[in-house]
């Protein structure tokens, strides 16, 4: 099997468990911290609310005008996002110089987010919450996500 087609596989697995929150409840991201912001990119982690959890996440987006294609990237394992906080070698970062938006959500019991760790359970909700809130982005073409 293609690298392509299991990554299409875990997309579709991820997709059909979990149920999204509102992202209207949610009032969008808040940032807590600033990792980088250059003439490029500005990167940074944020909170957001869902089923009633604050959770984490990393947002990388460039700061050129108009709308951008969005990513998101998901981690793999149980120990959150590590290097991503690193902006040298952040790939979220990397991605928003090459003009995607990006977002990278921690999980449940991760990187200082509410709750505890589950399998395709309170996670995939927090990750389809991410994703609603940031096709809400200004700078953030809906008709081109990935």
């Amino acid at each position: 099997m293609s690298v392509a087609m299991k990554w299409w596989l875990a997309a579709m697995a991820l997709a059909s468990c979990g149920t999204p929150t509102d992202p209207g409840s949610s009032g969008g991201f808040t940032t807590t911290q600033v990792i980088l912001r250059d003439e490029a990119v500005e990167a940074a982690t944020v909170r957001y609310a869902s089923e009633g959890l604050t959770v984490a996440g990393v947002v990388c987006r460039p700061r050129a005008a108009g709308k951008h294609p969005l990513l998101m990237v998901n981690h793999g394992g149980w120990v959150g996002l590590g290097s991503e906080l690193n902006p040298f070698t952040s790939v979220c970062v990397a991605l928003a110089r090459a003009g995607y938006f990006v977002i990278e959500p921690s999980y449940r019991g991760e990187d200082g987010s509410a709750g505890t760790i589950e399998l395709c359970l309170g996670e995939a909700t927090d990750i389809r919450t991410m994703l609603a809130i940031a096709l809400l982005e200004p700078a953030v073409d809906p008709a081109r996500v990935g």
